[in-house]
């Protein structure tokens, strides 16, 4: 069995020890293409969206229309039925932009104005007819069967080009209200390489989006970009940070802590072993079970594999607690990770799902593992796959971890796209 294989690999290379609990099992997948076009999803969220007591799950994307020859955005979401094995849609909407292509990224849920009502935001970006601008959507769902409807939209610019990959919703100047906070990048007058860029947005229902602050962070010989935003107390003191992730075209990764009054804490610039090294995710979590949180980080090794890193935090000093990898000359691509107590063993671990090719003949396959991490030592417990649809490529673009199910017990819900059925999106659902 190829996982077996891996896990030994793994042994071999990186002295990770191997405490199998029980592989993930395959519980449910949904495909769809939105509108019978070629559908891409990028992004996942699952929680009492409408507040009826019962879980959806969100996801965020965009779909290829012909008769246009342009993209347009996608937000769908889906209620899985356990008892009778199938899958409920809750509403769906596309949306397109008159001059050129638009794309959905990310998706967050939450209740940024504190109106005690749950909204979906969506962040992307669209091509005008002249340049690349960000935007960013509030949705309302109202309860039952109905589709999301649009509460406000803010289409904007920073410099001469913004695009957006990332948002996340949370209380970052601890005022009591929740912010929205989206990471992308950005092009500068003036300046040949791309900047990484962040904002930081007020919103409420009556008055719209407020720019509460952006910035952007750049070089004068190499770009910089942020792909994943994380929302969370890091440092442990009562306070919340933002934590913004990415790469730079000079092969390193690159790891912001910031303030919402735009004072930066930390950030690093690392390599992994001199290789080419991005982080494209990142997730805030008690991974140790110690009660004080962690940042994790995930990304690639170009053409060499993928690794994952755990950091602390006290507000003075970063600690890097443990750097793993994964090298086998292919670049394997972590799009998925997540923290929360996957076996529910009353402890959390970490989910990282990566696609990748074996060789050059063979489809693009979806691997997902979890770690469990001590503060001393790294053990992956669960796995599942190399997994494709129907032999073809198959990517995946996110992770989230919830009770999907409602059996009081956490799964894993991957998304992303296969190549299988003309390019549609899907949505699975692993239990451990």
């Amino acid at each position: 069995m190829k996982s077996r294989a891996y896990v030994s690999f793994l042994l071999f290379m990186l002295s990770v020890n191997v405490c199998l609990a029980t592989d993930f099992q395959h519980l449910a997948t949904k495909t769809w293409q939105h509108a019978s076009a070629q559908t891409y999803s990028h992004a996942v969220w699952s929680g009492d969206l409408d507040r009826d007591g019962l879980i959806e799950i969100v996801s965020a994307g965009y779909r290829f229309n012909p008769s246009t020859d342009r993209h347009e955005a996608c937000l769908r979401i889906y209620r899985y039925i356990a008892s009778a094995d199938s899958w409920m849609g809750e509403g769906a909407r596309k949306w397109a932009c008159l001059s050129g292509s638009i794309y959905a990224m990310d998706v967050d849920v939450g209740d940024p104005d504190k109106d005690g009502e749950i909204e979906i935001v969506t962040a992307g970006y669209f091509y005008d007819g002249t340049v690349w601008k960000y935007q960013v959507k509030v949705w309302f769902k109202a309860r039952g069967n109905r589709g999301p409807q649009i509460e406000k939209t803010k289409n904007g610019i920073y410099g001469e080009e913004t695009v957006l990959y990332a948002v996340a919703i949370g209380d970052v100047d601890n005022d009591g209200e929740n912010e929205i906070v989206v990471a992308g990048r950005c092009n500068l007058s003036g300046q040949q390489y791309c900047s990484a860029y962040y904002s930081i947005l007020g919103y409420s229902e009556a008055a719209g989006f407020t720019v509460e602050r952006e910035a952007s962070m750049g070089s004068l010989s190499y770009d910089m970009r942020f792909l994943d935003v994380a929302v969370a107390d890091v440092d442990n003191d009562g306070e919340t940070e933002i934590v913004l992730v990415g790469d730079a075209s000079n092969g390193r990764s690159i790891m912001y802590i910031i303030r919402a009054d735009g004072s930066i804490e930390k950030y690093v610039f690392f390599q992994h072993s001199s290789y080419d090294t991005d982080v494209l995710r990142v997730a805030v979590g008690d991974v140790d079970n110690d009660g004080e949180n962690e940042i994790v980080v995930a990304g690639r090794l170009v053409n060499v594999g993928y690794h994952m890193r755990i950091y602390r935090w006290n507000g003075s000093t970063l600690l890097l607690e443990m750097s793993y990898s994964h090298t086998s000359g292919q670049t394997y691509n972590p799009y998925g990770l997540g923290i929360g107590d996957i076996d529910d063993d009353g402890a959390n671990e970490i989910a990282v799902a990566c696609y990748y090719r074996e060789t050059e003949s063979q489809p693009l396959e979806v691997e997902v593992i979890s770690f469990r991490w001590n503060g001393s030592t790294l053990n992956v417990e669960d796995l599942y796959g190399p997994f494709t649809m129907d032999s073809s490529n198959t990517y995946v673009r996110d992770l989230h971890v919830y009770d999907a199910d409602q059996d009081g017990q956490q799964e894993v819900i991957l998304t992303g796209y296969t190549e299988a059925g003309g390019l549609e999106a899907y949505i699975r659902i692993l239990n451990a």
